[in-house]
């Protein structure tokens, strides 16, 4: 009698003692779970901002070279403009901007321009600009320096 009373005990304790393991092995896999959720769902925010942001500097470009094949037509009588690009249904607004100084601040020579193109697209700006060199005689175009705008 009393092996089998201890049996029993033995057997409850190791039931109860099953089922405490289970729970808390259910509880660490949903943390886990949630756990992976957080982290794909806050990588998916960041790819997608990253995309935007990735947009809006190509915008840029495009309104930079746009800007470029202006100066190219007009020359010295080109001063800017605001347009936008649409692409893929959404639109992207962009602004250029023609400066006769250099990115220190130096005054370029008559035939060339610093010409900046900037897009904002939603909480994302993002702009280029570039040094250019205008022959007078054929109106052709050279390319120098280029940066990201800070």
């Amino acid at each position: 009698m009393i092996f089998s009373g201890g049996t029993r005990g033995s057997r409850r304790n190791e039931e109860g003692a099953a089922l405490i393991a289970a729970i808390v092995f259910i509880v660490f896999i949903g943390f886990l779970g949630v756990t992976a959720s957080f982290l794909f769902s806050s990588g998916t925010a960041a790819t997608v901002d990253q995309l935007q942001s990735l947009r809006a500097f190509y915008a840029a470009e495009g309104g930079l070279e746009r800007g470029i094949k202006q100066y190219s037509d007009q020359g010295s009588s080109y001063g800017g403009e605001s347009s936008y690009l649409t692409w893929e249904g959404q639109t992207y607004p962009f602004i250029i901007l023609v400066f006769t100084t250099d990115f220190s601040g130096v005054t370029l020579p008559a035939n060339q321009r610093r010409i900046r193109s900037s897009c904002t697209f939603q909480d994302f700006q993002r702009g280029v600009e570039q040094i250019v060199h205008r022959d007078v005689v054929s109106g052709h175009i050279m390319l120098m320096e280029w940066r990201e705008v800070p």
